[in-house]
């Protein structure tokens, strides 16, 4: 059974294979200089080639060649095979790619990015690498009708207890519990960071850990003057400055640019009003 199954949080390519019906897993058999890729990266790589429809032209072994994708219903397996019969596994493939495409399209009309546990970089809650809470994402499928065999076997009871609904969100109480001097929040955790965005998450993390409240802009320039933080520098009531990738320094940041940063990074637990799932055919994106 792959890892992926067992997780909490799902990237949006896992999560969409799994609805489809389908594990993905590796099957390395001799080392080559692209197996530095991991699984995800491998299958990224793969549903990248199949959006842009190269999937068939592209000459030599490719990163994705040593996936094995392994029915959730039936365990039948599909690899990139033999000559004989890659083509025939080649179709499948990129007819089950398709529809994790149009899943995707549909979950991004409908879903809240409240439930996005870790961006893949800030504004984008729908990359097919960002996390997101698996009971929501099974409840969006269960709710908006999406008709996928997985959900009318067996299997699927087996997999996913009847529980794991949106009603029955995983340690929200738990998330709840300990705050009285303001509403519960938590900082928006993303893959690639930039600009000073690994300082904002380190000082919003002291604060969501005592349960306090988010700082302001001048709150958080008052304890980088305190206390040294690494890669920012030259403190002052109004601005800063923090060290670019290359080594060079920033121009000064000021206070309404920080507190924009302060802000892109929380993430505020209202369960009551984020909890309901809208249908697919919401006309409200998120």
């Amino acid at each position: 059974m792959s890892d992926a199954l067992s997780q909490r949080y799902w990237s949006l390519l896992d999560a969409f294979w799994i609805l489809t019906g389908w594990s993905v897993h590796e099957q390395i058999q001799e080392k080559e200089v692209f197996y530095s890729l991991d699984r995800t990266e491998r299958l990224f790589a793969l549903q990248c080639a199949l959006e842009e429809r190269s999937l068939i032209e592209q000459p030599g072994p490719q990163h994705y060649e040593d996936l094995v994708f392994v029915s959730l219903i039936n365990g039948k397996k599909i690899a990139f095979s033999p000559t004989e019969e890659k083509t025939n596994s080649l179709i499948r493939i990129m007819e089950i790619g398709h529809h994790c495409s149009e899943l995707k399209k549909a979950f991004e009309l409908a879903a809240n990015s409240k439930f996005c546990d870790t961006w893949y970089s800030l504004g984008k809650p729908f990359h097919w690498l960002s996390q997101w809470d698996r009971s929501y994402i099974l409840s969006w499928a269960v709710k908006s009708n999406q008709d996928l065999p997985l959900f009318k076997t067996s299997s699927f009871r087996q997999l996913f207890h009847p529980g794991t609904i949106i009603s029955n969100f995983e340690n929200s109480n738990v998330e709840n519990e300990g705050w009285s001097e303001t509403k519960p929040w938590r900082v928006k955790k993303v893959i690639h960071e930039v600009e000073f965005g690994l300082q904002i998450r380190e000082l919003l993390g002291e604060h969501e850990k005592a349960r306090l409240a988010p700082p302001t802009a001048s709150e958080a320039l008052e304890r980088w003057r305190e206390v040294d933080t690494f890669g920012i520098y030259d403190v002052s009531s109004k601005a800063f400055r923090y060290r670019l990738r290359d080594g060079r320094m920033s121009e000064f940041v000021g206070l309404s640019e920080l507190k924009l940063a302060i802000k892109n990074r929380v993430v505020w637990l209202d369960y009551e009003s984020c909890c309901n799932v809208p249908k697919a055919d919401s006309e409200t994106p998120a």
